[in-house]
């Protein structure tokens, strides 16, 4: 992922974010097994997003659908 993603959401240097670690560790298993459980498909897949960064970073006018995969 890109660098500059990670410095914004976590801060650097002394004042960086105590529980990065943990998050990042969360998401390394969290993200996978929403890819492999589920499917996504995008409600407007011609519609822009856009970031909205105020505190956080959030995206707008990102709506999908999400449907649980068939068990194998």
């Amino acid at each position: 992922m890109d660098r500059n993603f990670f410095a914004a959401s976590f801060g650097m240097g002394s004042r960086t974010c105590i529980g990065k670690n943990i998050s990042l560790l969360e998401m390394t298993k969290l993200i996978p097994q929403l890819v492999r459980n589920f499917d996504f498909e995008l409600e407007e897949p011609d519609k822009e997003w856009k970031t909205v960064n105020v505190w956080f970073v959030k995206q707008t006018n990102f709506n999908c659908r999400i449907k649980l995969r068939p068990s194998s």
